[in-house]
């Protein structure tokens, strides 16, 4: 049960801190640079200034990224910690377990089967 809690606080906190939309702004960062340096109307510099811009753009949202989910990941702990302060589990036990192959896989197809289907709505 503490473990259910610390996916849906890990989930809550990857969507408060805004990790999708961050991710995408890079995404298509990436495609606009792409997009420069396929332009025949451009000029070499003009691409060269279009990859360094995007490079910066991109190192950046790299850092925003990885603080996002670094957050999210620091929520999820949440649960954890009380229930292991209130004595009704084990915080290495239950780190340990979240940390198993079977039960990451597991979690990854429930929150992306859950995507899916609010997706299409």
């Amino acid at each position: 049960m503490v473990a259910s809690l610390a996916v849906a606080a890990f989930l809550l906190g990857f969507h408060l801190a805004g990790v999708l939309p961050a991710a995408s702004r890079a995404i298509a960062t990436a495609r606009s640079a792409t997009g420069a340096m396929r332009n025949p109307a451009l000029d070499d510099l003009a691409r060269e200034k279009a990859a360094q811009k995007a490079g910066l753009s991109l190192l950046g949202s790299f850092a925003s990224i990885a603080l996002r989910s670094a957050a999210a990941l620091a929520v999820s702990f949440v649960p954890i910690l009380l229930a292991d302060a209130m004595g009704l589990v084990d915080a290495g036990a239950t780190t340990a377990f979240l940390l198993r192959w079977d039960v990451i896989l597991g979690a990854s197809a429930v929150m992306i089967a859950a995507w899916l289907v609010v997706r299409r709505r």
